[in-house]
């Protein structure tokens, strides 16, 4: 009975022991594992760092971290969130002091490109994960994402209640480093001047590699499907000597890295199908790396060589920086190659003067949709020998049916000599075997075209006519893709030779349907020529017929 008892009555001595274990473990979590207190009046982004240092360093690093200098600088008290507009006549950023980034972008020429609003507006307004973040690769320094950063006044440049050139200071709480960021407008369209300076305010010497961060917000409510093959997602870009990297957020499962000796890094970024946030290290960099950083945010990481700083020793990394729209010309003009941020497809070689004669032709009618019916108007008298000879074909097969059938019928089980005698009629009546292979000789046309429109900055927001007042949006009523679909029905009742079986003539009937259905959300720029390159075809296609209509006639 006495042991019953003692099972379910808890004994006092029992009792203060496991209270002291409690207390003793409760203890030493505290002391080995959660952060320790902030100092009074310190910047909210402090306890992240040390935080980070107490997670992610060793011990053998920590007893290893440089010693502060009795007379080393000390970190700014009561620093207060803020919000400043570094300006130019191109673009306006504004910046934020909570890690001295970009939380804002808003274009100012051409006009046109004033109704995108702030290209960073869809980011949530309480994250970190602004464009253009400074850091340590190794955890043995860290910058907090979240850490409020003084302005510097003194190096900065202000007009009126705007910047010119505004300079960031952050100093670490552990008195390890300091960084002096600098924001200055340059003079090529839409570029600024970064430097990022890196001092070591300790009493030891330290090793490190800085890197600098581009972050774009992946908008959840944007994803690729059937009727939406392109829509307009946030991409990771890295630019080495020799290739042109570029990963959509939903390809990056895991960190990808580029860049080596051989292949050196000269540019990075974020950009969107019409504008790009690059990052140029001009004394170049050791690679790039692209990864996914949170929920919904993609960033692209420039990674420098290794700094080792002697106490009181500074080193001084300059970038060119690049915020504004994906224009061609601006682009060559920025160097640096930022001109392959523009994806023109496997035959940008084509689509690049195809778009210089769009911008002409612009510059004649002043209406972009124009532009591009003149474009593709153009392109069609190009094509015009190879469509007739395709067209003339299909008019000659549909002759030549009579025959055709009897031969069939004729020789139905002997494979050899109706293939004999098929070709007899064909060569006899000059028809080509090979139909409309001659078509496939424009494909690479076609397809340059349509990238080159799709990409093309300058129809962004671009006015047309009635509501078609943003070639870049799709068509609000679904005018021009069902229009296209009817044009495509009879162009394909013209051309087409009766089909030999009820299979072929419902896949026949389905195509243009399904074409219609993939052009519904495409930017009406797009549709405006297909529509326009189907209805020179179809009018091409009615004059040939008359032709041998009247030939026909003739020979009674």
């Amino acid at each position: 009975m006495r042991k019953r008892q003692q099972q379910h009555q808890p004994e006092p001595k029992r009792f203060l022991l496991a209270m002291l274990i409690s207390g003793t473990l409760l203890f030493g979590w505290q002391y080995f594992f959660m952060p320790p207190m902030p100092p009074p009046q310190e910047a909210d982004g402090q306890t992240a760092a040390q935080k980070a240092d107490s997670e992610k360093s060793d011990p053998k690093e920590q007893e290893a971290a440089p010693k502060p200098l009795p007379d080393a600088p000390k970190p700014a008290q009561n620093i207060e969130f803020r919000a400043d507009n570094l300006v130019r006549d191109d673009v306006t950023l504004t910046m934020s002091n909570r890690g001295g980034k970009m939380q804002g972008v808003k274009i100012l020429k051409p006009a046109q490109y004033q109704d995108a609003g702030d290209l960073l507006g869809e980011a949530p307004r309480e994250t970190t994960k602004f464009p253009f973040g400074v850091n340590f690769l190794k955890d043995t320094l860290v910058v907090p994402t979240d850490a409020l950063w003084e302005v510097d006044e003194a190096a900065s440049t202000k007009k009126g209640n705007d910047y010119s050139a505004i300079s960031y200071k952050y100093i670490d709480p552990a008195g390890r480093f300091q960084i002096n960021k600098t924001y200055k407008v340059a003079e090529k369209p839409y570029q600024f001047d970064v430097s990022v300076t890196y001092r070591n305010i300790s009493g030891d010497h330290w090793a490190n590699q800085p890197v600098f961060d581009i972050t774009g917000y992946k908008d959840p409510n944007l994803e690729t499907s059937f009727l939406d093959p392109r829509p307009d997602l946030v991409e990771a870009l890295c630019k080495t000597q020799n290739e042109m990297e570029r990963e959509m957020y939903g390809s990056v499962e895991s960190p990808i890295t580029y860049g080596e000796a051989a292949d050196p890094v000269k540019w990075a970024g974020i950009d969107r199908r019409y504008f790009l946030f690059a990052a140029v290290p001009l004394d170049g960099a050791a690679r790039c790396q692209l990864e996914r950083v949170d929920d919904n945010f993609l960033q692209t990481r420039i990674i420098h060589d290794e700094i080792s700083l002697r106490s009181g020793e500074s080193k001084t990394i300059e970038y060119a920086v690049y915020v504004g729209p994906k224009d061609q010309d601006v682009l060559d003009q920025a160097g640096h190659d930022l001109v392959e941020a523009i994806d023109y497809g496997f035959f940008a070689f084509l689509a690049r003067p195809m778009r210089w004669l769009l911008v002409l032709l612009f510059g004649f009618t002043g209406n972009w949709g124009i532009a591009i019916i003149l474009l593709t108007i153009l392109v069609r008298l190009a094509m015009w020998p190879i469509n007739h000879k395709v067209y003339v074909n299909s008019e000659r097969m549909k002759d030549i049916q009579p025959q055709i059938k009897v031969i069939q019928e004729k020789y139905k089980n002997d494979q050899q000599r109706l293939s004999e005698e098929t070709m007899k009629v064909f060569k006899e009546n000059n028809v080509s075997m090979l139909g409309c292979a001659p078509m496939f000789l424009q494909f690479p046309i076609f397809l340059a075209l349509y990238f080159m429109i799709l990409n093309s900055v300058e129809l962004y927001k671009a006015d047309f006519f009635l509501w078609y007042t943003d070639l870049s949006a799709s068509d609000p009523y679904f005018v021009l893709p069902i229009l296209m679909g009817i044009v495509m029905f009879a162009q394909q009742s013209l051309m087409t030779v009766e089909a030999p079986n009820p299979q072929m003539k419902t896949v026949m009937k389905i195509m243009p349907i399904g074409f219609t259905a993939f052009m519904l959300f495409l930017p009406s720029g797009v549709v405006l020529y297909y529509f326009a390159s189907m209805l020179i075809g179809i009018l091409q296609q009615i004059m040939i017929k008359k032709q041998f209509q009247r030939k026909r006639e003739a020979k009674g």
